[in-house]
């Protein structure tokens, strides 16, 4: 009898042992993702622009983003000056990187006081990103926090004559946005034209906004032409000079 209970009690450890081990390696399992992807910083100091520009860390995994995410600092915690980038190995968050010539940005622009929402968005367009959630993946170079007294968060693509593909790409950023939020597609050359020439407006290629955005700027006879809700809209361009 008591070898008996001897044996069950040997077994019953030997059980317990299988299910530990199991949870070990359970534990170690990481969840691929589609592309490999690298944090990039930028720190606003004397150095020259592309020297402040640093590739913290790659990766290509699920857990090791959240590593990541729980041992950085949120946007909302940043010195004004600094910038985030999460960016598809092997393209740098920059005009000048060959996938970028041709492309842009649809870009939001949000109160350096809005902490949550700010902090949020970011992460939610990050994971957004590498969960390949959004239309067209192969478009999408990355995403750029820029933490200003108006900070810009911008989801960068690489060829803006992809018309077609880049509207869907800012009408499924729209949906899952706050309704108050307005995107703006803006062309790299743009930018870079009135950083060189000392221009005060962008021409914005598209909007993608609410009805309750776009209704202050426009009579109601105009406003009929318009689609209402999550409009996609390129704006005239008497508009421009007034935004």
């Amino acid at each position: 009898m008591d070898s008996c209970i001897k044996l069950k009690k040997k077994n019953a450890m030997k059980n317990d042992q299988i299910i530990e081990s199991e949870n070990i390696e359970l534990s170690s399992i990481k969840h691929p993702l589609q592309n490999t992807w690298s944090f990039w910083m930028y720190t606003n100091t004397s150095k020259d622009w592309s020297e402040n520009l640093v590739e913290l860390m790659t990766f290509d995994t699920v857990e090791d983003y959240w590593s990541i995410y729980h041992y950085t600092k949120t946007p909302s915690e940043l010195p004004i000056g600094q910038d985030y980038a999460v960016f598809k190995k092997g393209i740098r968050p920059m005009w000048e990187d060959p996938a970028n010539e041709q492309g842009g940005r649809w870009l939001l622009t949000l109160d350096r006081k809005r902490v949550a929402e700010l902090d949020n968005i970011w992460l939610y367009l990050v994971l957004m990103l590498i969960g390949e959630n959004l239309p067209h993946g192969k478009e999408i170079c990355g995403v750029v926090v820029n933490v200003r007294p108006k900070c810009k968060v911008g989801v960068w693509v690489t060829n803006l004559k992809q018309k077609s593909a880049n509207l869907e790409i800012g009408q499924k950023l729209k949906e899952q946005l706050p309704t108050n939020i307005r995107l703006c597609l803006h062309s790299h050359n743009s930018n870079q034209q009135i950083h060189s020439f000392g221009g005060n407006s962008i021409k914005d290629i598209f909007w993608v906004c609410s009805w309750d955005v776009l209704n202050p700027l426009f009579s109601k006879s105009s406003c009929e032409l318009l689609v209402a809700v999550s409009s996609v809209w390129q704006p005239p361009q008497d508009t421009l000079s007034t935004m």
